[in-house]
């Protein structure tokens, strides 16, 4: 008699051929901390929409600790990440047999958001998010949740020739003075939250307020490139959902790409840290 875990990979693989998704699976040490992301978890959340084309990228830095401290390790991390896409991507590869990607990734926010500006756009791409509460990785319905809102504001005005600095204040609030002194003495600093909620971990549930942050994403890229051109660095620091990471680097403006200068918020070191730049 098959077991549940049996009967959800066959479920996958005899879904409808039309729809069939390539799982690409990354999943990176935070803080120390190795953590796997369950097969079985990944079937049951892109059924009953898509099927498993048999296949799965799986993209497992769970050797590499000590990612948050060297920048060698980090330097070994992007270079894995860039072949392990490559590959999937390639001519002939899984991604252009199936059509379509179902992305599960969890890990440093700087990484997830630099495996997303190795994704493209070629290749229509599903984000999905763990779930606190549930612990699994199914998007939960619209009609559990009021839709989620975003909303940008300055925070400093230093001018259209002062270089830009974002804040997500997204899954917490981040406090200014734990930005570089360079950057808060210095930059245009903008700021994305959440419209009328506080700032939470725990605020993205439903795929639609994925998508609500995705356009909001290229609308204020947009603004931001008409008042200050797009041939400067935009300083990124961000308290997002995984998702919402892999966002930031995968949904760039098609033409006008500001470089994005990645930092990331280390305790330890009292704030945020520079880490990695996309072009």
């Amino acid at each position: 008699m098959k077991d549940e875990h049996e009967r959800r990979v066959d479920a996958a693989l005899d879904a409808s051929p039309d729809l069939a998704s390539h799982i690409i699976s990354f999943a990176a040490p935070i803080r120390g901390f190795r953590i796997a992301i369950p097969r079985q978890d990944m079937f049951s959340a892109i059924l009953p929409r898509h099927a498993f084309d048999g296949l799965q990228t799986s993209i497992d830095l769970g050797a590499l600790t000590g990612l948050d401290e060297q920048e060698d390790l980090l330097s070994i991390a992007c270079r894995r990440i860039d072949r392990a896409v490559s590959s999937a991507y390639g001519t002939a590869g899984p991604v252009e047999a199936a059509g379509h990607v179902s992305l599960f990734a969890i890990g440093p926010i700087p990484l997830l958001t630099f495996l997303g500006a190795q994704l493209g756009d070629k290749v229509a791409v599903d984000l999905y998010q763990r779930h606190r509460d549930t612990e699994d990785w199914r998007w939960k319905p619209d009609t559990a949740f009021d839709p989620i809102g975003y909303c940008l504001e300055y925070l400093e005005d230093r001018g259209e020739d002062a270089p830009v600095a974002i804040l997500l204040s997204l899954s917490g609030k981040i406090d200014m003075g734990t930005l570089p002194a360079e950057i808060s003495e210095t930059h245009t600093i903008y700021e994305i939250s959440l419209k009328d909620v506080d700032p939470t971990p725990t605020f993205l549930n439903c795929a639609r307020d994925l998508i609500a942050f995705r356009t909001f994403w290229h609308e204020t890229q947009s603004k931001i490139a008409a008042r200050h051109g797009d041939d400067q660095p935009i300083s990124i620091f961000p308290a997002v959902p995984a998702p919402i990471a892999v966002s930031i680097g995968k949904d760039r403006l098609p033409k006008a790409r500001a470089p994005l200068r990645l930092y990331d918020n280390d305790t330890a070191k009292g704030g945020f840290t520079f880490q990695m730049e996309i072009d």
